[in-house]
């Protein structure tokens, strides 16, 4: 069509483009366009046809040219190809006309062969150099962007003198690429666990056949809001503790500690097995150290020393570590952080990213008009039930019903106090001493401790330390044991009727224990006997022979040669200064003391009680000691001690 003129060339392609099929297939690709391309390229078909009759209409071209394009991107001009192709440029309108002739007025050429006419098997139209280089800088953990991908790729196809795709040629690829392969994406930048969460099957569990209190979750929740610490008084996140009932949807026990550990978890359980009204089936528990301690989960097959778990009989099922998606209570979690916490005005958000404006730099408009209000404890534990109660009123998807309808309807009848009360004891193991064990700080004595000497396990619970329960480690029950009472040291003196009767107990049980173990002693009749079994033993009889008198003979005395004067006074020398050093030594003992109030308080028991004459050294040290800072602090005690010895002295020359 080069030698047809312009006006019927411009009629030929404006008839083409009305009345051509739709189906077409590329020569170069063998695939068929697709309708949005094919009606895209048919638009622009007509407006060549349509802007070249205007060009021979219109004298000059470039005014044509101009006035045609304005024409048309206002929309008023052929408003059905604006409203497909949109605006255009005069450029655009030459790069059209130029490929329209170069290919012989085949309108295929104007059709978009972006995205689907790349032959089968390739990703793109980047080249298989360039799609190795970008996708080994993509598909990384680091999780780089595109555009630094794509800056990356440049750089090592320029140094192998490869040639460089457009950025969005690129990006297109990417695109296709991952809508391909998702999962290699995931994998190569996220990780398995995203592989796992985002593009693998799951598993759909079907909770209406469990009933209420089969099946009880708990996990520990970082709170999103602030708290008064317990110990430090200042504000802080606390820990969420709660147990959580697959059935009903609804917490069933919880605790707020400042952090998780084994007592705010039991104390969470004991609450939850109260509102349960019976023993769970099923404990599904997360994987941190406190839940699993042995305090829950040890197991001895002794019957009372087993784990909590074992002794409530409860099974265990330990979820998944990093599998939020296996305990529903996270969704809880996330509708309490939503639909409570962040109502409060201590919030602080879980992250930096979603913190409130008050807690930003510079915002002084939200920090002067903020409530600082921060809940203690007691008050978050308040703040909790509330919302546990609001909450299993709500209509919930997952049941079709409301959790305290479904819990109502399945809670149990009720457990014995007492008994719940005594498998939630604590153990701890205690070695005894001269019928005493001891810890956290007190001691306790029990006469079923007598004659004992293994490691004990003791039972006691942390709200009343007035009794605990002993135990041996194979199971066996001893007896309880209470607190030591200390008795009045002189009773005897100053000591009431009650005093001098504790005293007259004491000092029978101490017989009393002492003759068992004698009595015991003589019924097993061990005797040395059984010594005789070694020759070198011989029998008492044979041992116990008379004794010989051997008569004197007379012998004449030994010659001794005379002292001399000089050796006379060396030996009378050597007698005084024993005699000294004797006479320097104390009649008493004088121990180790670690201080100097130590040494002072012996010293001055032995001369104000017992009489004793102190030697001059011991004296002086007395004496330096009461002229020091230390005894100016001290002395009210050694005042008093000495009007009682001279109340005591009065008395006894008195009676």
């Amino acid at each position: 069509m080069t030698d047809i003129p312009d006006d019927v060339r411009a009629a030929v392609i404006i008839f083409r483009a009305r009345n051509l099929p739709t189906p077409i297939l590329p020569a170069e690709n063998k695939k068929p366009i697709p309708e949005k391309k094919h009606a895209e390229g048919l638009a622009r078909y007509r407006l060549v046809g349509l802007w070249r009759q205007y060009r021979k209409d219109n004298k000059p071209k470039s005014k044509a040219d101009l006035a045609f394009r304005t024409a048309y991107n206002s929309g008023e001009l052929h408003p059905s190809i604006f409203k497909t192709i949109g605006p255009i440029t005069q450029s655009t309108l030459y790069r059209w006309d130029k490929d329209l002739r170069d290919a012989g007025d085949d309108y295929q050429i104007l059709c978009d062969t972006r995205g689907w006419a790349q032959a089968d098997g390739v990703q793109g139209r980047i080249g298989d150099d360039a799609e190795e280089v970008f996708l080994k800088l993509w598909l990384v953990d680091n999780q780089p962007s595109v555009s630094l991908a794509y800056r990356g790729m440049c750089a090592v196809l320029e140094s192998r003198g490869l040639p460089i795709p457009s950025r969005r040629s690129t990006y297109r690829f990417m695109k296709r690429y991952d809508k391909d392969h998702h999962d290699i994406v995931v994998l190569m930048r996220e990780g398995e666990k995203a592989l796992k969460d985002k593009v693998g099957p799951y598993i759909t569990r079907d909770s209406g056949i469990l009933e209420v209190g089969d099946v009880i979750f708990s996990d520990g929740h970082r709170l999103n809001f602030d708290a008064i610490h317990p110990l430090t008084g200042r504000p802080a996140r606390m820990t969420l503790i709660c147990w959580f009932d697959w059935a009903s949807r609804i917490p069933v026990g919880w605790e707020v500690m400042p952090e998780e550990d084994t007592i705010s978890i039991a104390s969470a359980l004991y609450m939850a097995i109260r509102h349960l009204g019976k023993y769970p089936k099923v404990a599904y528990i997360d994987n941190g150290k406190a839940f699993k301690s042995k305090y829950f989960s040890e197991k001895a097959d002794l019957g009372e020393l087993d784990g909590l778990y074992a002794r409530l009989g409860i099974a265990v099922q330990h979820s998944k570590p990093y599998e939020a998606r296996t305990k529903i209570v996270e969704r809880f979690f996330g509708s309490f952080d939503s639909q409570c916490a962040r109502l409060l005005p201590s919030h602080r958000g879980s992250s930096v990213a979603n913190k409130p404006a008050y807690l930003m730099r510079n915002e002084k408009f939200h920090q002067a008009r903020h409530n600082n209000f921060v809940p203690t404890l007691a008050q978050c534990m308040e703040i909790f039930r509330i919302y546990v109660n609001w909450y299993g009123d709500q209509h919930h998807r997952g049941i079709n019903k409301t959790p305290w309808e479904i819990f109502n309807a399945g809670k149990g009848p009720g457990v014995d106090t007492t008994e719940l009360t005594r498998h939630f004891l604590w153990r701890k193991e205690v070695k005894p001493s001269r019928c005493r064990v001891k810890f956290a700080g007190i001691s306790y004595e029990s006469d079923a401790l007598y004659g004992l000497s293994q490691k004990l396990i003791a039972m006691f619970s942390w709200a009343d330390m007035s009794v605990i329960h002993l135990y041996t480690k194979d199971g066996r029950y001893l007896g309880p044991a209470k607190p030591v009472e200390a008795l009045n040291p002189l009773a005897a003196k100053f000591g009431t009727d009650l005093d001098l009767q504790k005293i007259s107990d004491a000092n029978k049980r101490q017989a009393r224990l002492k003759s068992q173990t004698m009595r015991i002693v003589k019924e097993m009749d061990l005797g040395p006997e059984a010594l005789h079994a070694f020759p070198w033993i011989a029998p008492q009889e044979e041992r116990r022979q008379p004794l010989r008198l051997v008569e004197k003979t007379s012998a004449e005395p030994p010659q001794t040669e005379e002292i001399t004067q000089a050796e006379t006074k060396a030996i009378e020398d050597l007698q005084r200064k024993y005699l000294e050093r004797k006479s320097n030594q104390p009649g008493y003992e004088r121990p180790e003391f670690r201080t100097p109030l130590d040494r002072y308080s012996h010293l001055f028991n032995l001369k104000f009680f017992e009489n004793t004459k102190l030697i001059a050294e011991d004296l002086e040290f007395m004496t330096s000691y009461e002229a020091s800072d230390e005894f100016q602090v001290t002395s009210r005690r050694f005042e008093q001690l000495k009007r009682l010895r001279q109340i005591q002295l009065e008395r006894s020359v008195s009676n």
